[in-house]
């Protein structure tokens, strides 16, 4: 369940406080609610939410925590939609130069504000995702008998070289970099993929039996280290 933290002081307010919290947890989301700047910064750190929503009045406090959080590494990435009570394009460049992801001016529907809260929380796991695997990546792997060398984009499998798809590449890289580890589907598409969610877990099944087509010719005899774990995804063996 994604955690979105609400920043209002104006709670009696139409589309703000407690109408716009309801709405949200009865759309599966999990609301934490700030009254004042401080305490957003406060909860911030302690609840770690997956998404800000600044409603703050006068605007300008809004403004003063948005770049408060972005001072910070570890409140830094989360991102943040700013409602505005002005539509001047002023408004809206401040709003966004300050950190802000996105801002919305009131008057705004739920569902417009619901599909730029799944947007911002879709982008936030994806860039969550790649950074976790690019903080892991190696120039080169071994497991086994495989070579994965990331510069060149090559595999060889008992000194003879194979040649993968860029996709199957990315797709075998991840996997054999964290042996034992399972890695859903979603994780596999958000990572290899770049969240484009016009794909589906399809792409990602077709792609690990090629991968498997090419490693048996090479390895005959050898049961399939890429092992499907049911419902969930794929990982490698923890020894081959």
């Amino acid at each position: 369940m994604s955690k979105i933290l609400m920043v209002s002081n104006e709670v009696n307010e139409v589309n703000t406080g407690e109408t716009l919290r309801t709405y949200l947890e009865q759309e599966g989301y999990k609301i934490i609610l700030a009254g004042d700047g401080e305490t957003a910064l406060n909860l911030t750190w302690q609840e770690e939410p997956d998404l800000i929503i600044f409603d703050l009045l006068p605007e300008k406090d809004s403004l003063a925590v948005c770049r408060a959080l972005r001072q910070n590494s570890k409140t830094r990435p989360v991102p943040v939609l700013m409602l505005g009570t002005l539509g001047e394009e002023i408004n809206r460049v401040m709003g966004l130069e300050a950190g802000a992801d996105d801002y919305i001016t009131k008057p705004f529907s739920y569902r417009e504000l619901l599909a730029r809260v799944k947007a911002r929380l879709r982008r936030g796991k994806s860039d969550a995702a790649g950074k976790a695997f690019s903080e892991s990546e190696q120039e080169s792997l071994t497991y086994g008998p495989l070579i994965i060398d990331r510069r060149s984009h090559i595999i060889t499998v008992n000194g003879i070289k194979q040649e993968f798809t860029p996709k199957e590449f990315k797709i075998l890289y991840t996997l054999v970099s964290r042996p034992g580890k399972v890695f859903s589907r979603r994780i596999l598409l958000e990572h290899i993929w770049g969240g484009n969610y016009e794909v589906n877990n399809r792409a990602v099944d077709m792609h690990v039996q090629h991968i498997r087509r090419k490693l048996s010719r090479l390895l005959p005899g050898t049961p399939p280290f890429i092992e499907a774990v049911y419902g969930i995804g794929y990982r490698v063996k923890d020894v081959l």
